[in-house]
């Protein structure tokens, strides 16, 4: 082998070795039905994030399934009957200036979960019997202004901050006449 060969060789391996080890996002998102049969026949399902990741995720809470006063703050599902859509009709969140009780974190390995009532906010869930194909979209990468910098140029692919998506595994949902009878829709 010879010496120039030895030492790019060498060179590869400490510079390889001294690499900086950066820390990575991963979220996952699972859909689920809630334990009690009768609130899955009445278009409720469960949402959980669990941060699996080794880094803090940061979450808007208006871009998460927190309802306020039982309603989602955004579009964040996915639903269709058949292949219709169906259309969200909830609310828009327009939450005005930026404060920091609008964000909130999950270290790695916390996990939340919300229970979410589709049928106040997707106009098409009727009182059945229907059966539904249901997805969420957890939209990431939404910091406090403060932690951008001036020029969003320069962050690097990957960095957690430029804005992405985790999608959920697709559920079926089956509502039914009888179980929406014990509970008003809205």
């Amino acid at each position: 082998m010879s010496t120039s060969l030895a030492r790019l060789l060498c060179f590869t391996a400490l510079t390889v070795s001294v690499a900086p080890v950066m820390a990575t996002e991963h979220l996952t998102v699972t859909l689920s039905h809630p334990t009690e049969p009768s609130k899955t026949m009445r278009g409720y399902v469960v949402v959980t994030l669990l941060n699996d990741g080794d880094t803090d995720i940061v979450f808007h809470k208006f871009h998460t399934p927190n309802p306020a006063n039982g309603r989602t703050a955004n579009k964040l599902f996915e639903v269709y009957s058949g292949n219709r859509p169906i259309r969200f009709t909830g609310g828009m969140a327009h939450p005005g200036p930026e404060t920091p009780t609008m964000f909130f974190t999950l270290k790695p390995g916390q996990s939340q979960t919300a229970t979410v009532y589709l049928r106040r906010d997707y106009d098409g869930i009727v009182v059945g019997p229907e059966t539904y194909r249901v997805k969420y979209i957890q939209r990431l990468g939404d910091y406090p202004r403060a932690a951008y910098p001036e020029d969003l140029s320069t962050l690097q692919p990957g960095d957690p901050r430029i804005p992405h998506a985790v999608e959920s595994n697709e559920l079926e949902l089956v509502v039914s006449y009888e179980a929406v009878g014990e509970e008003s829709a809205f």
